[in-house]
């Protein structure tokens, strides 16, 4: 069956103080703001980065600093972490901006949980770039949102076209599996379709950027499944 649908570390040597103490590093001037590792500049907006030049000149503040680390955790899908480190000039400080590749440490558990009759659910999924690309690793066994337990991988993959428009692809392959008591009765009553045993998903999309943080996003959504009875078979039909 198709279903269509449209839908409108920390880890630095600080110098002058620690970044938590902001108090401190407010009366230094900002001598230059970088990102580690530097070829992630070509992947940040130009919006942002004019932001970030904007905070190089003026004294330090914390406000300031922070909203930037989080525009680019938006931007580039990876934990983020400021530094302040000692500037070559007296009285002047650099705010360094870390985003690591490190799957381990973008790897979020999107689900953990255990109940007595359906046992244990859960998800874990990763982010990564790779030559611009935003990419999205993720598997699952759930038995806790549907009325059967699933379980199977999903990946995705999207990319910013200039500084408003990002494209974004995801893919899910699901292998259903039902218990008992949900076969029999399906057994008593043939006039029910039989179950299903995969289902693919499918959802291209586009974002738009209208104006912060207001974001328009458009995509479809594809669902395929193969049944299981009375025939192994692929069923496709749009609402």
């Amino acid at each position: 069956m198709r279903v269509l649908l449209f839908t409108a570390v920390f880890c630095s040597t600080v110098l002058l103080a620690d970044s938590s103490d902001d108090n401190v590093n407010a009366k230094y001037t900002v001598e230059t703001v970088e990102i580690n590792p530097s070829n992630l500049q070509k992947r940040i907006s130009t919006s942002l980065r004019s932001d970030m030049d904007a905070l190089v000149g003026v004294k330090f503040d914390s406000s300031a600093v922070d909203k930037i680390s989080n525009r680019l955790r938006r931007e580039l899908h990876r934990n983020v972490e400021r530094h302040v480190e000692k500037g070559s000039q007296p009285e002047h400080v650099k705010v360094v901006y870390s985003a690591p590749r490190v799957i381990e440490a973008d790897a979020d558990v999107t689900k953990f949980a255990y109940q007595s009759k359906l046992g244990f659910t859960g998800g874990l999924q990763s982010n990564f770039d790779a030559g611009g690309l935003d990419l999205r690793v993720g598997i699952q066994s759930d038995s806790d949102r549907l009325l059967e337990r699933f379980a199977g991988y999903n990946i995705g993959v999207g990319r910013r076209i200039g500084d408003r428009v990002q494209l974004r692809f995801d893919f899910e392959d699901f292998h259903e599996m039902w218990n008992a008591t949900t076969i029999q009765a399906l057994a008593a009553n043939p006039e029910i379709p039989g179950i299903y045993r995969e289902r693919y998903h499918m959802a291209p999309a586009v974002s738009v950027a209208i104006l912060e943080p207001l974001t328009l996003t458009v995509g479809f959504d594809f669902q395929h499944f193969q049944t299981q009875f009375p025939a192994a078979t692929f069923e496709a039909s749009n609402p």
